[in-house]
């Protein structure tokens, strides 16, 4: 009779086990796909922030080239204009006889809206890195460098757009009067030649700009490929530890079978 009542309790006590290890395999399954689903959301609204980031820098990218073009067409058409006046006429004051004072104002206007554009831009993208670090901090394995090319580059565009703008300063010098004490000759050669260089800076500008629209085309396609990766390690991770759950579950209720087969 004892040893009867001593079998049963310890059926009592192996089912018992068996039912709380089971129970605790149930908890771990939902816990798993409970912090699977919270890591997912924020996988997509980590993504979707990037794009929309990224996607605003190539709009603000459009603009800053529409006034780079802008300021390169007017240069070089003033530059041109320049070359045949002084071909022509060398006791004339060239700055007031082509307007280039208006000119240069208006490229200078154009440029400087083209660099706050430009520092915008680069704000965004520094907001872009940011969020993937508190995304990284909160759980995501995400490499903040997948914008550091991009960043690179538009601090390149940007040194160069600083460049032209300085050149452009340098016309509106001789635009406001700056060399009138020089020959009008001497002051004609230096204007054609800071246009010139001013044509030439920015047609690298006008280059660089499109090297940065390509590269966000590059950074777009490795964020997507990335989040691609990342769906799918959050949904094989999940995976194959609820499948040790489940395995691990079964023999707890394996053991809870046989604890209450053993009290009887």
């Amino acid at each position: 009779m004892s040893k009867k009542l001593t079998v049963s309790v310890l059926g009592w006590l192996v089912a018992a086990a068996g039912l709380v290890g089971f129970v605790v395999c149930l908890a771990g399954v939902f816990a798993v796909w409970q912090v699977s689903t919270r890591l997912d959301r924020l996988n997509g609204t980590v993504f979707g922030r990037i794009d929309q980031s990224i996607s605003a820098v190539q709009t603000r990218l459009n603009l800053v080239k529409r006034h780079v073009e802008q300021s390169k067409r007017t240069t070089a058409e003033f530059s041109q204009r320049l070359v045949a006046w002084t071909e022509k006429e060398t006791t004339v004051d060239v700055v007031k006889s082509l307007g280039i004072q208006q000119k240069v104002e208006q490229m200078g206007t154009g440029l400087q809206e083209a660099e706050r554009w430009l520092d915008v831009s680069l704000a965004t993208i520094d907001g872009v890195r940011q969020t993937l670090e508190m995304a990284n901090s909160s759980g995501i394995p995400v490499d903040s460098g997948v914008v550091g090319t991009l960043h690179q580059k538009l601090d390149q565009l940007r040194g160069k757009l600083s460049e032209a703008r300085q050149v452009i300063t340098g016309l509106e010098r001789y635009a406001q009067g700056a060399g009138d004490s020089q020959p009008l000759a001497a002051k004609s050669a230096e204007i054609s030649r800071l246009a010139g260089r001013a044509v030439s800076v920015l047609t690298d500008v006008d280059k660089l700009l499109g090297e940065g629209s390509a590269e966000i085309g590059e950074t777009q396609k490795s964020a997507s490929q990335l989040k691609s990766k990342l769906d799918r390690w959050l949904f094989l991770v999940p995976a194959l530890v609820s499948l040790v759950f489940v395995w691990m579950g079964s023999g707890q209720a394996a053991l809870c079978i046989l604890g209450w087969r053993m009290r009887s």
